[in-house]
């Protein structure tokens, strides 16, 4: 078949179309090819004359060789280089078929992409590619083959790997700048997931679209560097999964300075306590003189002024040294309870419990409240800053209950087991929201609590507060024997 023959058919026409036109043989060799087709598949016409069709469109060979009707389809493969491969073709037989073995056969290729859409549809993937290319944090993203499709600037600069390097690698090879060696990460735990996940990882959120974590590694600088990161699922228009698109965010600065300030707290803790427990031996020491002291002068003073007062024959100076001895009387029982108030006698004499059961006494029935004490034993041998703590601590939640519960009765218990002393401080008074202690709420008796709660804490014990409003409070708090410093190794 030569151009003369394909003229005398008129098919020079075909030039003038502006679809996609060829004409083939039997076998699918093009004897003819117009210039939308030669456009189309980015070649000159002296490349694809007596060119197979099938190099190029090798998903046409069900057509070849021709048979002597026409046949028409929908094109969609992807083993082609073309930019679109979604048309409808239609082959019909050529009349001077005569002249040839086997006949002719027209090709005629109509695209189902609207261009404007296509032009669309490039502008929004370029716009989204140069979105993740800028974002801030280093990203990167993976197909549902999990190759990479995308790795911006920021991933660049983390990992020393180019975009050029990366994109189309597969086979967790996106992990190894990061990591030093292939491992399964958050975008592949989230396509896949039955995958097998790496234990470095310390999940925060979990979900079926999306994952954050926390991880180390240390490949990337000098020592450990501490990564936060956060994966979701990428999908298409009509909703099918198409891959996975992950962030990460180096926070080792933060992580130190988090760090560094625990440490602070644990000093500010240690530096606490050894001023709680000093101020305590000042307060023990100073009861103790005015007891021994002025407490006893005071006594013997009082002891001569009755002498005296007996004594007296003039009823104006008897009535004075009455007065006199009256008032010497009075200073004697506001020394005992300041000595009382500065330090129980009992703590370091009879031990926690008889100093805990006179605590409550003393404090209640000043203050009219019906107390409780039950102990059902504490071992001998404590240490003395768990014995200081734990009376402090209990003085602190009777005055809280005086000034702030409105109770009429209260309960305590005290018992030991094996490793835990444990204090249970009652009351029926109007009780409150337990959530004061997060620091969302405002009301009286808050600092008190978090001192407490500060304080326990500090030994390795915990406090459990069951609370309602109008329903009473039951405070609870367990210090181990062996005390253990809270953030200490």
């Amino acid at each position: 078949m030569t151009v003369e023959m394909i003229q005398k058919c008129g098919l020079e026409l075909l030039n003038l179309c502006s679809q996609a036109v060829m004409v083939v043989d039997v076998n699918g060799l093009i004897v003819f090819i117009n210039s939308a087709a030669v456009s189309w598949l980015h070649k000159s016409s002296a490349e694809l004359f007596e060119t197979s069709i099938l190099s190029i469109l090798p998903s046409l060979s069900e057509l070849f060789p021709a048979e002597q009707s026409e046949r028409s389809g929908r094109y969609t493969s992807s083993d082609t280089n073309l930019e679109e491969v979604d048309f409808q073709y239609r082959m019909t037989p050529l009349a001077v078929s005569e002249t040839v073995d086997g006949g002719l056969f027209l090709l005629n290729f109509e695209m189902q992409t609207d261009p404007s859409a296509d032009d669309l549809l490039r502008a929004s993937r370029r716009q989204l590619e140069d979105i993740i290319a800028f974002l801030p944090d280093p990203t990167m993203a993976i197909d549902t083959d999990g190759r990479v499709i995308a790795w911006n600037r920021a991933i660049e600069a983390l990992t020393g790997a180019s975009a050029e390097q990366m994109l189309g690698k597969g086979n967790y090879e996106y992990s190894i700048p990061i990591y030093g060696f292939r491992r399964p990460i958050l975008i592949d735990i989230l396509l896949h997931p039955g995958i097998v996940v790496d234990a470095t990882y310390n999940f925060l959120t979990l979900g079926p679209d999306m994952l954050t974590a926390e991880t180390t590694t240390n490949r990337l600088g000098a020592g450990t560097r501490y990564l936060w990161a956060k994966a979701c699922i990428l999908y298409d228009d009509a909703g099918n999964k198409v891959g996975a698109i992950e962030s990460i965010r180096d926070i080792t600065e933060m992580r130190e300075r988090e760090e560094q300030l625990l440490k602070y707290q644990r000093q500010l803790r240690e530096l606490s306590s050894e001023l709680s427990l000093a101020e305590e031996r000042e307060r023990r020491t100073l009861a103790q003189n005015l007891h021994d002291h002025v407490g006893q002068k005071l006594a013997i003073s009082k002891m001569h002024l009755g002498m005296a007062k007996d004594q007296a024959k003039e009823e104006t100076l008897k009535n004075t040294l009455r007065e006199v001895y009256g008032t010497i009387d009075q200073i004697i029982d506001d020394i005992q309870s300041l000595t009382f108030e500065l330090s129980s006698p009992l703590l370091f004499g009879e031990g926690l419990e008889a100093a805990l059961k006179d605590l409550g006494e003393q404090l209640l029935s000043r203050y009219k409240l019906r107390s409780s004490f039950m102990s059902l034993g504490v071992p001998a041998g404590l240490s003395e800053s768990l014995i200081i703590t734990v009376y402090k601590v209990v003085r602190e939640l009777l005055y809280n209950i005086i000034k702030h519960a409105e109770a009429a009765a209260v309960e305590i218990l005290v018992s030991s087991d094996d490793e835990v002393v444990s204090v249970v401080v009652s009351d029926d008074g109007k009780g409150f929201r337990p959530e004061i202690l997060t620091g969302h709420l405002e009301g009286k008796g808050r600092f008190g609590l978090f001192s407490v709660k500060e304080r326990v804490d500090f030994l390795g014990g915990n406090m459990d507060i069951e609370s309602e409003p109008g329903q009473g409070t039951r405070i609870s708090i367990h210090v181990p024997h062996l005390i253990r410093i809270e953030g200490a190794t």
